[in-house]
């Protein structure tokens, strides 16, 4: 057995012939020939393509699947190993076309972010490597701490009660936050009306004040998706009603019926009693407004079969011709107003001397 060290030497790369030979005693030579190769590069190395559902953005390997396929190039017929955060998960084979993929759909990959690697080793020991960067997050904006959920803050303008998002004004902007720099969409009773992007404070507005809505109760919606394809949506009911009480059957009208001592003629609204009380009807519970030529005397509220009364006694009412009004404003707003002509008259008929 022999053996000669060449390790202080680097061989390049290439083909050679390596001959060993012993001579006899008599000089005769034997001698032995071995064909050598030296390469140190991988031939072609793995490439990693696609995973199967690249959801969100195709392609940027950021994605809300759990369950993947990996795939991928290599030389026709090289062993490709798989490995994820440098855990093997096994091999495959490149096809004819040196097409490879990995059946990875069997497993849920937890959320995260992760190293995935494809290797293949030629006969000479030379190994090539792959390595692609995948995340896997299945957590809607706001879910998890991950990002900002989108809101529906307000209506402009919301008439009546200011954030109960019940309007009579059909022209509207909608009002909102969400992620700084996210793009949001906007939905009417599930038509996109169109997108607006928050600002650096993560506040939007979507301008829809070309359109007039239409009378009615309404599902608006605001949307955001993340990278990953998972979308936040936040829902807000809004009604718009234009409707006066009492209006095309929407609520009830107030309406004067009387004054408490209405003498000479009952009804007629002429009377020589100075202190009253006005009566009428409204929706059960709502609140009227009386007013006494434009003079707000104060409130009542109807019972629950609609009735009002206005105490007026405590004031001594001079002659003279005036105009009672009652009002009520709904919930959005609107408001439906009674008037009646009322005439105080103290003053006795003037009888000629006989």
């Amino acid at each position: 057995v022999w053996a000669y060290d060449y390790t202080g030497t680097a061989i390049a790369n290439g083909n050679y012939t390596l001959a060993a030979s012993t001579t006899d005693i008599a000089g005769n030579t034997a001698t032995a020939s071995q064909a050598l190769t030296i390469n140190t590069v991988a031939s072609g190395a793995p490439v990693i393509t696609s995973i199967s559902s690249d959801s969100g953005v195709p392609g940027d390997f950021i994605t809300n699947v759990q369950n993947q396929i990996f795939n991928g190039t290599a030389t026709a017929g090289d062993l490709v190993t798989v490995k994820l955060d440098g855990v093997t998960l096994g091999t495959t084979t490149a096809d004819g076309a040196g097409v490879w993929a990995y059946d990875y759909t069997g497993t849920a990959i937890a959320n995260g972010n992760y190293t995935l690697t494809a290797s293949t080793t030629d006969i000479l020991g030379n190994t090539g490597t792959a390595t692609q960067a995948i995340t896997i997050d299945t957590n809607a904006p706001g879910q998890n701490g991950d990002g900002t959920a989108p809101a529906i803050t307000a209506i402009t303008n919301d008439s009546g009660t200011a954030g109960d998002f019940i309007t009579n004004d059909q022209t509207l902007i909608f009002n909102g936050t969400a992620g700084a720099g996210d793009v949001v969409t906007v939905k009417l009773d599930g038509v996109t009306l169109g997108t607006a992007t928050a600002n650096g404070a993560g506040v939007w507005s979507y301008d829809y004040t070309g359109t007039t809505i239409a009378n009615g109760s309404y599902s608006l919606t605001a949307s955001t998706t993340d990278i990953a394809g998972n979308t936040a949506t936040a829902t807000q009911a809004i009604t718009i009603d234009t409707n006066a009480p009492g209006q095309n059957g929407d609520g009830t009208a107030p309406a004067i019926t009387s004054i408490s001592s209405d003498s000479g003629v009952p009804g007629d609204f002429i009377t020589n009693v100075q202190n009253q009380i006005f009566n009428g009807t409204a929706g059960a519970g709502d609140v009227v407004t009386v007013k006494l030529d434009g003079v707000t005397l104060g409130t009542a509220t109807a019972n629950g079969a609609g009735v009002w009364s206005y105490d007026y006694t405590g004031t001594t009412i001079a002659n003279g011709n005036y105009t009672l009004t009652a009002s009520t404003t709904d919930i959005a707003g609107n408001t439906a107003t009674a008037t009646q002509a009322i005439t105080i008259d103290t003053t006795a008929p003037t009888t000629g001397a006989g």
